[in-house]
């Protein structure tokens, strides 16, 4: 069975080229400082998932502009997943920090070769 749900927006701002290309274009600019900032910075942990959770943030900012262009409410079911994917990751990602600090009182990436299962 397939769930389509249907939005109708009273505004018509989404409904312009200039908006989606803007919108597109923030939402690619997020993606791809969060991908260079990944590329530059490969020591410290914490500006890797932040810089994971800025490329996330920006392809949720697009599923949300596709979905209000398209007036389609599936974009903004996929960004709330995507959020919710970004929240979980970083969860996860600072309880691993935490560990690897009290094993070893710091959190770079070579510290983490001591956390083998």
């Amino acid at each position: 069975m397939m769930l389509l749900i249907y939005t109708n927006f009273e505004n018509n701002f989404f409904n312009t080229d200039l908006s989606l290309l803007l919108g597109l274009s923030f939402g690619s600019l997020l993606f791809t400082l969060g991908l260079f900032g990944i590329l530059r910075n490969q020591r410290n942990i914490i500006i890797v998932i932040l810089c994971v959770e800025l490329m996330l943030f920006g392809c949720g900012l697009l599923f949300l502009f596709y979905a209000a262009f398209l007036n389609n409410g599936l974009g903004v079911i996929q960004a709330l997943l995507i959020l919710t994917a970004a929240t979980a990751e970083t969860a996860i990602g600072l309880g691993i920090i935490v560990v690897a600090y009290r094993l070893n009182q710091s959190i770079v990436f070579e510290g983490f070769s001591i956390l083998r299962g």
